[in-house]
């Protein structure tokens, strides 16, 4: 099909997708969505194959498959024969918002931790003339003067076993990807940024930034005339997010001095790969950032450690919690780098969960109200939302069991 031709048959799905709208047919609806994406994935793999035969010199592509392992970035597989070898690597297309600053710092991070004895992470790999990303216009669907941003990077062996709303590891793969974890931070230790820091302020200082985000929001919803399931879903639980940030504001005082570092900052086990003797691979660090190490620790937990099965969604399940703190801590003994987490960082854990899942309900929110020309449906987006907020309700609810868990570390 020519490239001309899948915009017409996009056009006419997107003019049945209004109709059935029009004509409240859900299921019709759906239908087309679906149509509607598998259409737009089709511009992206032509552009795929544009920059990589352009831009680097691995032959010509002979397959572009998408990844469903990426939420906000689009990530592939791509196969490609030079006539002598064949080779598959790894394709990110970022997120419209994404930043040339953003980008360079992950490859920076990427390209501190492949020269410090970190085989694991995919290798970025650099273009014909030394670029660490490609800017190409994606016909039919870039707007006018507008590019998508690609990058390539080495493809990781093993399997991929869990996602987001699947993060069941076994006890053995828990461990795994929580030593794995505490590689990162050993590895990642005595990189600095400077001058090319994350914008983004670091997690305690965006405490502020929440609650002022709240109150713009807030006022945002009840002013402009936006009702809908979302704007009634954040007014319902806005006091829950009040409450969640004043049991935070100890760690203002409490974290000074803690101990900060590369964070991997979207660590969930849809972000690696695995084989029979555990994680062999990590990817997606695009979330990087310097911040606490704690911060790291405590979200991660809420990626690994939580159910989303309808009867217990937003559980925190104690005994994982215990697997990851354990294998994490017994990782960093052997340190010369870094020391497993103090007793100070421990005693505060509980709130730090609480507050990791406030950064990640601040992105939800964030992808559903303030991000123009989103990708992102925001139905899905309000079932993560959801599912971060009944995070927040359990840990508020279960705080001394938290702490009876984390107190119990050794035993």
């Amino acid at each position: 099909m020519k490239p001309e031709e899948i915009k017409a048959v996009t056009e006419l799905l997107v003019d049945l997708r209004t109709s059935a709208k029009k004509a409240c047919d859900v299921d019709v609806q759906q239908k087309v969505e679906l149509l509607v994406d598998n259409m737009r994935l089709l511009f992206v793999e032509q552009a795929i194959v544009e920059v990589m035969s352009t831009h680097y010199d691995f032959g010509e592509v002979t397959g572009v498959s998408r990844l469903f392992n990426g939420l906000i970035n689009q990530n592939f597989s791509v196969t490609t024969n030079n006539g002598s070898r064949c080779f598959q690597l790894f394709i990110k297309r970022y997120r419209k918002q994404a930043t040339e600053r953003e980008i360079l710092f992950e490859h920076r991070c990427n390209a501190y931790l492949t020269s410090n004895d970190f085989p694991e992470v995919a290798k970025l790999i650099k273009t014909k003339d030394g670029r660490s990303f490609i800017e190409h216009h994606v016909k039919h669907l870039d707007p006018p003067g507008k590019c998508s941003k690609f990058a390539v990077y080495t493809f990781l062996e093993g399997e991929d076993r869990y996602g987001w709303i699947t993060p069941y590891c076994s006890k053995a793969d828990l461990a795994s990807a929580s030593a794995m974890f505490a590689k990162i931070h050993e590895r990642g230790f005595g990189f600095k940024a400077g001058e090319h820091a994350k914008e983004e302020p670091k997690i305690i200082p965006l405490m502020d930034v929440f609650e002022r985000y709240f109150v713009e929001l807030e006022e945002k919803v009840r002013t402009d005339g936006t009702r809908g399931t979302s704007a009634a879903y954040f007014l319902e639980k806005l006091p829950s997010y009040r409450k969640a940030l004043e049991i935070c504001q100890p760690l203002k005082e409490k974290c000074q001095d803690m101990l900060e570092l590369m964070i991997h900052g979207d660590y969930h086990p849809g972000n690696q790969k695995y084989s029979d003797h555990g994680v062999t691979g990590v990817f997606d660090f695009d979330w990087c950032k310097e911040d606490l190490r704690l911060f790291d620790v405590a979200i991660t937990i809420t990626y690994f450690c939580t159910s989303w099965k309808e009867h217990e969604n937003g559980m925190l399940f104690m005994e994982e919690i215990k697997v990851l703190l354990e294998a994490y801590q017994a990782y960093l003994l052997g340190s010369k780098n870094i020391y497993p987490l103090t007793e100070k960082e421990l005693a505060v854990l509980p709130e730090m969960i609480i507050l990791a899942n406030m950064y990640v309900i601040w992105w939800d929110l964030q992808e559903i109200f303030n991000v123009e020309e989103s990708e992102s449906c925001e139905g899905q987006c309000l079932v993560y939302l959801d599912h971060n907020t009944r995070i927040n309700e359990f840990a508020l609810e279960h705080l001394e069991e938290l702490r009876a868990v984390v107190g119990s570390l050794g035993d």
